[in-house]
């Protein structure tokens, strides 16, 4: 918030929209993780999540 005290209210605009707007960004990047991890210890999935195709194999091993 100190840059927007030397730029104006616009600016300040500007930052309140994304800061709210990363929100739901910040709650996707960890709603992904929750339900991997509650996938692994219940053995089945629990929250939709969609598939994660799986690594492929690197040449070099």
């Amino acid at each position: 918030m100190t840059v927007s005290g030397f730029t104006g209210p616009q600016t300040r605009l500007r930052l309140r929209i994304t800061g709210w707007s990363g929100l739901p960004a910040a709650l996707g990047a960890a709603y992904l993780p929750a339900g991997q991890i509650r996938a692994s210890t219940r053995g089945r999935q629990v929250l939709p999540m969609g598939r994660f195709p799986a690594p492929e194999e690197h040449p070099e091993t």
